[in-house]
């Protein structure tokens, strides 16, 4: 049965039930849950211009109440949580409203009256985008009742507007599957880490954690020297080492020229901490790949006739480096199997010689001595790279390479120097701060290697052979780039060096001079939102709906899935060149 009829009245910041009459929200559960899909109802329709945004409401009877949901931070997770949006405003009956409730539940305080006429056959609101923050783009559903009726979720891109901020660090973990630790500057290592009783190092706790423990580190300054992890979890269970809350616990190093981690174990992660140098480190003085923030090694040297790493599955999230050019890199796995995502990094990421192993949603804000960002080496097999924003602040630097310049004993088959075997780099951003010219997206030795769905802002395509020393360099070999926005502002777009089969198809190369010849060329301003922060389209741009399926073999037999963009949204025919899906 149905509740009894409840309205919700706003005084001041505070929701406080009323009698029959009351101008405001009605509760979200007076007619029972909603279901998502729309019952009869039209499809409603968006405008804006360059003040305001306007929905037209169709509905069948006249209405006690018309609603607009609008999620201006198109996340789900935020705001008023359902009918598949996240709303932090609404719009019912000519009254605009903020969110003010708590997890999602319904909670709303007044802002404004807003306009809105209630015609024959549809509803007409209009709303500031000053109001609500003059987003850049915003998920809308609607909702009349009665009958009650919802609407699907409609996603508007308005020009001009000002891009959302990135969320805040968040804390939430899987549940561990073991015990649990503490460790705090203030603890002693012959405690028991207890969250009354910590450890004092992390040392300690990578001495003493086994398959499917955490340490959970409080905040505060842990100046230690290289940190040493010799036990190894388990899939499933691997050893856990996180910050309490995301990027509180700083690692201090002292470690010179060693790495901050150096990781001589299988199934370890390291979780929302924060990598810097202490002052009174002494600083490296060569170039060395020993020079990190964190370093995985294989026990295993991979190869054709034993194509294993030995240690496997380390897992960097959401971790912070800080340090530039005092490391040699940021963060660099041996491992198979090894996740690099959701970090902040001030320089280089790489994956050397591993197998399936993925780079993804990372922020890379600078790069290494070389001008690198992303690289995947060494003779990788199935590296995945996507989801990625690299701002190349090296004039001469690269964004995203597949493949690299390797010593001639370091490949997986010394035989054939291959660098890279069908790796794939998709739903990336490169965007060049750096005032010269770089090379965006960069095919080194590679091997069946592509290319799909990026976007470069300033840069240019590259390719050449890979590895370096004596002997022979193999050629980068039936390259694919497909799909991509590359807007040039004055470079060449490609320098080629390859043999085999190169495939160039569906981009947009504007603003370039020397662009590839392709069957099917998007030609145009390709219209972003903003294109050094929002990478949405705005309508008409050329881009839209433009580009074509694609799909990834993989290396030893299967495919790669690259369907989905950078939100994580499934594309659908015809498929958006560049990093979204756009309804």
């Amino acid at each position: 049965m149905k509740s009894a009829r409840v309205l919700v009245c706003i005084a001041g910041l505070a929701l406080v039930a009323v009698g029959e009459g009351c101008a405001a929200p009605y509760t979200e559960d007076e007619e029972g849950r909603v279901d998502d899909q729309a019952s009869g109802l039209s499809s409603p329709t968006a405008s804006a211009d360059a003040t305001s945004v306007t929905y037209r409401i169709p509905f069948s009877s006249a209405p006690r109440w018309v609603r607009v949901f609008l999620d201006t931070d198109r996340d789900a997770t935020t705001g008023f949580r359902g009918y598949g949006v996240g709303a932090q405003f609404l719009v019912e009956n000519g009254t605009l409203y903020r969110y003010s409730g708590a997890g999602g539940a319904w909670g709303w305080t007044r802002v404004k009256s807003v306009t809105s006429v209630l015609g024959p056959d549809s509803a007409t609101v209009t709303v500031l985008r000053a109001d609500i923050g003059n987003p850049a783009a915003l998920d809308v559903v609607t909702q009349t009742d009665p009958p009650l009726q919802t609407s699907g979720k409609i996603t508007q891109i308005l020009s001009g507007g000002t891009p959302p901020p990135p969320p805040p660090p968040t804390t939430t973990d899987p549940a561990p599957t073991g015990p649990v630790f503490y460790v705090s500057p203030s603890g002693n290592d012959a405690n028991p880490g207890t969250l009354s009783a910590p450890w004092r190092t992390i040392q300690k706790a990578a001495d003493t954690l086994v398959a499917g423990d955490t340490a959970i580190l409080l905040d505060g300054v842990y100046e230690e020297g290289s940190i040493n992890f010799r036990r190894s979890g388990a899939a499933g269970k691997p050893i856990t080492i996180r910050a309490q809350n995301k990027w509180g616990a700083v690692v201090s190093s002292t470690s010179s020229c060693n790495p901050g981690f150096s990781i001589y174990a299988s199934y370890v992660t390291v979780k929302n901490l924060r990598f810097t140098l202490s002052p009174r480190n002494v600083q490296c003085g060569i170039y060395t790949s020993s020079n990190v923030h964190i370093r995985a090694w294989n026990s295993v040297v991979a190869s054709p006739s034993n194509p294993t790493t030995g240690y496997v599955g380390f897992v960097a999230d959401g971790v912070k480096t800080e340090g530039g050019l005092q490391r040699s890199d940021g963060i660099k796995s041996n491992q198979d199997f090894t996740v690099i995502q959701n970090c902040e990094a001030d320089s280089d990421l790489e994956l050397f010689a591993t197998k399936d192993s993925i780079m993804r949603n990372n922020v890379v804000v600078g790069q290494n001595k070389f001008g690198i960002s992303l690289l995947a080496k060494g003779g990788v097999r199935n590296a995945q790279v996507y989801g990625n924003v690299v701002r190349v602040k090296s004039a001469g630097g690269f964004g995203v390479i597949l493949g690299g310049y390797s010593c001639d004993t370091c490949f997986f088959d010394t035989s054939t120097k291959i660098e890279a075997y069908n790796a794939v780099a998709y739903d990336n951003v490169v965007v060049n701060e750096s005032g010269g010219s770089i090379s965006a997206l960069m095919f080194q030795g590679a091997k069946d290697s592509a290319f799909l769905n990026n976007v470069v802002i300033g840069g240019q395509l590259a390719m050449a052979p890979g590895g370096h020393n004596t002997g022979f360099q193999f050629p980068t070999t039936n390259p694919r780039f497909e799909n991509n926005i590359v807007v040039c502002n004055g470079p060449t777009a490609p320098t080629a060096m390859y043999s085999g089969t190169a495939v160039f198809d569906y981009n947009d190369f504007f603003n370039c001079s020397g662009a590839p010849g392709q069957a099917h060329p998007v030609v145009g301003d390709p219209r972003f939102v903003n294109p050094t922060s929002d990478w949405h389209l705005l309508a008409g741009s050329p881009a839209l709906n433009s580009g074509a399926p694609v799909t990834m073999p993989a290396y030893g037999g299967g495919t790669i899935d690259v369907s989905r963009d950078k939100d994580g949204v499934v594309r659908t025919v015809p498929w958006d060149l560049g990093v979204y899906a756009q309804p």
